[in-house]
């Protein structure tokens, strides 16, 4: 005789715990490997290591892919909307980029999927740039991946949000810390 899955068990037991008033613990399950993380992370590495050699050249690609708003409107260079999003200014904002990356990207993945994951990515990194144009001082250069962060914890606390009876008091408190 074959009983329920894993998943199935959890499910029930998580309910019944529900029912009862009884804290539920949740536990982020690593099924995969968060490939499209990693790979942006390796991404934004790899763009930015010629820095650590040549800060030339990275100067260079500053000036080619940064959001610079009078090539933009001006010049019609909307690649720059993208590009701007995997390069850093220095070794700290590639850092904390990366780590906000890695830490929000890897529950992010496997609770959204990868294609949905990479949409938001993509989408929120467009959304900031546009605000950073719209909103921004139009005689600087805008670089890094903030806005595609913003929109991943965004998407973090939307998935909160509408799963909220299955996390306790104190993660829906430590969220509502990350917002304010």
């Amino acid at each position: 005789l074959e009983g329920p899955s894993r998943q199935e068990h959890e499910a029930e037991v998580m309910d019944v715990a529900l029912r009862e008033g009884r804290a539920v613990r949740i536990v982020w399950a690593q099924a995969e490997t968060p490939v499209i993380t990693w790979g942006l992370l390796g991404l934004i590495v790899i763009i930015f290591s010629p820095y650590l050699w040549q800060p030339d050249l990275y100067e260079k690609s500053i000036l080619q892919g940064a959001l610079y708003w009078p090539a933009v409107v001006q010049n019609g260079e909307w690649w720059r909307l993208v590009t701007s999003i995997f390069l850093h200014a220095d070794l700290g904002h590639l850092a904390m980029n990366g780590l906000s990356l890695y830490y929000l990207g890897n529950n992010l993945e496997l609770t959204s999927g990868r294609l949905r994951y990479l949409l938001i990515f993509i989408l929120s990194g467009l959304a900031g740039s546009v605000l950073q144009l719209l909103l921004g001082d139009h005689q600087s250069f805008g670089v890094g991946a903030s806005g595609a962060i913003f929109g991943m914890a965004g998407a973090v606390l939307l998935f909160m949000w509408q799963h909220r009876r299955y996390f306790p008091t104190t993660a829906r408190q430590s969220a509502m810390q990350m917002v304010l």
